[in-house]
């Protein structure tokens, strides 16, 4: 049977099995994946907090920012711009964190920092690939509220991830144990 000359684990000369620096490849990948658990667990965290607050006091959000402002607006002297600013304040009051697009956007946030934790630890173990690339995307993706500042780390852990000897080691752990336990 014919092997797929793009296969990771093995040499592309001998058509041997390739011998991989499995800890190199742990050393290299560890701090991008520590990164993507952390701001995984950050994002998690704040989505699920948001989700919470959406669902149990959906007006707070307008209430505390009218409430914050129009003491400010009103100290102006009299105009038709303060009075536009206070037409203003009274319809932010009205905006509620229960909308079905907040509570979607909320919910794929909340998603999407579950997928890098978890892409994450089993990058750290050089396990899933697949996942491990996966999650490292989700990573570039800006949504929620610490996920805008995970980008770079998603990079990171991109670049790490598309590196051959990475790859490598993740595709020795599919490796067939031989005989002679090499």
């Amino acid at each position: 049977m014919a092997r797929d000359r793009d296969d990771d684990r093995y040499d592309d000369e001998s058509d041997a099995p390739r011998r991989v620096d499995v800890a190199a490849a742990r050393r290299r990948v560890a701090v991008p994946a520590v990164f993507l658990v952390l701001f995984g667990l950050l994002g998690s965290a704040l989505s699920a907090l948001s989700l919470v607050v959406a669902l149990v006091a959906p007006d707070s959000f307008g209430n505390a920012y009218a409430d914050a402002v129009k003491p400010l607006i009103e100290k102006q002297p009299p105009s038709q711009a303060r009075d536009d600013q206070l037409a203003q304040v009274e319809q932010v009051r009205q905006l509620r964190l229960d909308s079905p697009v907040n509570l979607a956007s909320t919910a794929l946030s909340l998603v999407t920092a579950a997928l890098m934790v978890v892409g994450g630890l089993r990058m750290r173990g050089l396990k899933s690939y697949g996942l491990a690339v996966t999650a490292s995307i989700a990573a570039l993706y800006p949504c929620g509220c610490v996920l805008c500042f995970s980008a770079p780390f998603g990079l990171w852990a991109l670049i790490t991830l598309l590196n051959g000897d990475v790859k490598a080691a993740f595709a020795a752990g599919k490796l067939p144990l031989t005989p002679d336990g090499d």
